[in-house]
């Protein structure tokens, strides 16, 4: 089963919501992760915002857990979406040498998915909505339409 993993910095907002966004648009042909960047928040639960957010759309994360990248073989995965392209940058040396890999900037034409750290729950709402609407743009793309 091809596998798609979803990148943010930490690990516990925007990849966690743009991993069960991707699941419900790609089915259960794929299998959807996330991971972060930063060593320090592995093992976090999504924030509660996130998830609240989430909730709205009928989808619970309150269960996921933070992976550290580096904690993570890359070559499983076929896919990984970056939620901005800063976080591509970061994540491209975790990737050398990693060649069957297609990396994908979500909203890349605006420069990815803004981060909603430290707003109120308004601006996730603002997030996750421009989450949804890349992750079905995403999902045509992994299924190649």
């Amino acid at each position: 089963m091809p596998k798609v993993l979803c990148v943010c910095f930490c690990g516990t907002s925007r990849s966690q919501m743009m991993a069960a966004f991707l699941q419900k648009e790609l089915g259960d042909k794929f299998e959807v992760e996330s991971a972060g960047l930063c060593e320090e928040t592995a093992g976090r639960s999504a924030g509660e915002c996130a998830i609240k957010c989430m909730m709205e759309e009928g989808i619970d994360i309150s269960s996921q857990k933070s992976s550290w990248i580096k904690n993570v073989d890359l070559s499983e995965f076929s896919h990984i979406v970056s939620v901005d392209e800063e976080t591509e940058k970061m994540l491209s040396e975790h990737a050398l040498g990693l060649r069957d890999i297609k990396f994908i900037v979500a909203n890349e034409e605006q420069g990815g998915v803004f981060d909603p750290y430290g707003m109120d729950q308004h601006i996730y709402k603002e997030c996750a909505n421009l989450i949804e609407k890349s992750a079905a743009a995403i999902a045509s793309q992994i299924r190649g339409e």
